[in-house]
C-alpha cells in the first residue's frame, strides 16, 4: 500500500483540487494522510469532509509547526509500505501513482521518480487532457547520479513530491526546519540510497504562485537556503571528496547568487555575513578540490571583486547566455 502523505495550511481552493486529483488515481490501494498544520481559513473543515466520504483519509490536526513538521506526523502516521508526498496545493496524473509503482518494483530500487512540470493555475486545467502519456523506457539511477544532478540545480533532483520512496528508505530520517527543506532531506536520503529508477513523462503538476524569488527578490527566509547547502555539506563523509565538492560547487554558486541579488535590498548586510562566514571556513577545502579551474576563478571574483562579476553576468544575461 502507498501512504500520501499531504501538508496542508491555509491552501484556499487548491486544497479540494489537490485532494480530487490524488482520489481519481488508478491505484485504488493508498492511504491519504491529510496533517493539517494549523489553519485558520476554513481548510481543516475541508480535509474532514472529504475524509468523511472516503474512508482511505486520515486527518491529523495539530498545531501550526512547518511543512517539515507536519511531514514528520505524516510519516509517523503512515502505515504503507511506500511513501509518497504531495504539495496541497498542486495536482497529480491520474497515472502518477500506478507509474511509480510499476517503476519501483520492476528491479531493486529505493525509489522511483516522474518529471514534475511548473505550470500556471490555468494550464493544469488541460493537462491530463493534452499529455500523450507514452511511457519512455525507465533509466537507472545511482547514487552519484542522484547527487550529481541535485547539487546541478536540476529541479526533479531537489523536490521531494515528484517521487515514491521504499518506507525502509525512511526509517529515522526526519525532515528538518531549513531554509531549503527539500534538498538537505534528499541529501541525507540520498547519501543511504543505492539505485532509483526514473520514468521521464511529467505527472506531477507544480502550480505556480506570485511569490517566486522572481518577484519577490530575496528576502530574509530566503537566505536560510544558505545553510541548508551547508548542512549538506557537513552531512556527506569529510573522505568522500567527489560528493563533497558536488556540494561546494552548488554552496557557492548559491551564494554568489544571493550576494548578487541581495546587493540592493533590506537583506544585503546579513547576507554578506553569512557567506563571509561560510567562505572563510570552506575556502581551503574548495580550492583544494577538484573543482574546474573556470568555477573557482568564478567563484573568488564573485566574493573578491564582486561588482566586476555583477557586470559580467549583466553582460552574459543581455546576450541570452
Amino acid at each position: 500500500m502507498i501512504s500520501v502523505i499531504v501538508p496542508v495550511y491555509n491552501l484556499g481552493s487548491y486544497l479540494a483540487d489537490c485532494i480530487e486529483s490524488i482520489l481519481r488515481s488508478t491505484v485504488t490501494d493508498f492511504e491519504l494522510i491529510l496533517v493539517d498544520d494549523g489553519s485558520t481559513d476554513g481548510s481543516a473543515d475541508v480535509c474532514d469532509q472529504f475524509a468523511g466520504a472516503d474512508k482511505r483519509i486520515r486527518v491529523l490536526h495539530k498545531a501550526n509547526a512547518g511543512v517539515s513538521e507536519a511531514r514528520n506526523s505524516g510519516l509517523d502516521m503512515a502505515v504503507g509500505d511506500y511513501i509518497m508526498f504531495v504539495d496541497g496545493d498542486d495536482q497529480i496524473h491520474p497515472l502518477m501513482m500506478e507509474t511509480l509503482l510499476g517503476a519501483i518494483e520492476s528491479g531493486d530500487y529505493d525509489f522511483s521518480m516522474v518529471h514534475g512540470v511548473k505550470v500556471t493555475e490555468k494550464e493544469v486545467k488541460v493537462l491530463e487532457q493534452s499529455s500523450e502519456m507514452v511511457m519512455p523506457e525507465p533509466k537507472v539511477i545511482s547514487q552519484a547520479d542522484y547527487l550529481g544532478k541535485m547539487f546541478a540545480v536540476n529541479f526533479q533532483y531537489q523536490v521531494v513530491w515528484n517521487k515514491l520512496y521504499k518506507r525502509s528508505l525512511l526509517e529515522s530520517l526526519p525532515f528538518r526546519n531549513t531554509g531549503a527543506e527539500d534538498l538537505e532531506w534528499l541529501n541525507r536520503m540520498a547519501l543511504r540510497m543505492h539505485l532509483a529508477v526514473l520514468v521521464e513523462e511529467k505527472m506531477y503538476y507544480y502550480i505556480q504562485r506570485i511569490n517566486s524569488i522572481m518577484h519577490s527578490g530575496i528576502t530574509m527566509p530566503y537566505l536560510d537556503r544558505i545553510d541548508s547547502y551547508k548542512m549538506c555539506l557537513d552531512e556527506i563523509p569529510e573522505g568522500n571528496r567527489e560528493y563533497r565538492a558536488m556540494a561546494l560547487k552548488a554552496m557557492y554558486s548559491v551564494m554568489l547568487f544571493i550576494r548578487r541579488h541581495a546587493s540592493d535590498r533590506e537583506v544585503k548586510q546579513e547576507a554578506n555575513a553569512r557567506c563571509k562566514a561560510i567562505f572563510k571556513e570552506t575556502l581551503g577545502e574548495f580550492l583544494h578540490s577538484g573543482i574546474g579551474t573556470v568555477s573557482k576563478l568564478r567563484s573568488m571574483a564573485g566574493y573578491r571583486l564582486p561588482w566586476i562579476y555583477d557586470a559580467v553576468m549583466r553582460y552574459k544575461e543581455s546576450r541570452g547566455k
